[in-house]
């Protein structure tokens, strides 16, 4: 049952919860170097390597969420949206969620600071980040699946504002949804970028007649094959 209340949780890295161990494959595709394993030499390990037990303090792993009612024949959502693609995402969903993940301000502090100090490990502080912020949604997701699962339900997956046709505009509805700047610190800028940079917001439907593809790879449900970071 949905409640349209906005909750907010915290999650820690010590392996008392669902956030993944630390994926060394994912850091070096967001780094660049898919399918180029032999350029990975001693230095940039050790600079990895750095740049993990330095940043491991500095992350606070938080996520705000609410549910809300929806009709699975005609879903209407909490704001005005035109997106084909996204009401074709939450097809047979009976409760939509809306959240929004963030690693903290200390990460893009951290970043900021490596920009001066090495751009190597700028860089690898910047795919870090990237390996972690999908860790965290991944971690939330999943939670919500089990629940799901218990009753009986499945979760589509998530869809995020930039999507195919679903507006970055929509960032400012997020906001105002789910109170972000107060719930969880976090702001948007006049280009609809959101700070501290390693955040996140989604939205992803729940119900008895959800229609979810096997693939586990998000990749292959986006529109966009000419992104960087395509994992397929």
């Amino acid at each position: 049952m949905a409640d349209n209340i906005i909750h907010t949780k915290k999650y820690c890295a010590d392996g008392s919860n669902c956030l993944s161990d630390i994926s060394d494959s994912e850091i070096w595709r967001y780094a660049g170097f898919r399918g180029k394993e032999n350029e990975i030499g001693d230095e940039l390990l050790s600079a990895l390597k750095d740049v993990k037990s330095e940043m491991k303090e500095l992350i606070t792993y938080r996520v705000c969420y609410s549910t809300f009612d929806v009709s699975c024949d005609s879903i209407v959502l909490p704001f005005e949206s035109n997106s084909e693609n996204l009401l074709s995402a939450l097809n047979g969903a009976e409760r939509v969620v809306f959240f929004a993940a963030t690693l903290g301000i200390d990460v893009d502090r951290y970043i900021m600071k490596m920009q001066h100090v090495s751009p190597v490990k700028s860089l690898l502080a910047q795919s870090f980040g990237a390996e972690r912020i999908e860790a965290l949604c991944d971690c939330f997701m999943n939670e919500m699946q089990h629940e799901a699962i218990i009753n009986g339900e499945g979760i589509s997956r998530r869809f995020s504002p930039g999507y195919g046709d679903f507006s970055l505009e929509k960032q400012k509805d997020f906001f105002t949804l789910l109170d972000l700047n107060r719930k969880i610190g976090l702001s948007l800028n006049s280009s609809l970028l959101i700070s501290p940079s390693k955040s996140v917001t989604a939205v992803f439907g729940i119900g008895k007649n959800i229609k979810r593809s096997s693939s586990r790879n998000k990749c292959l449900e986006c529109s966009n094959i000419l992104c960087e970071f395509r994992n397929i």
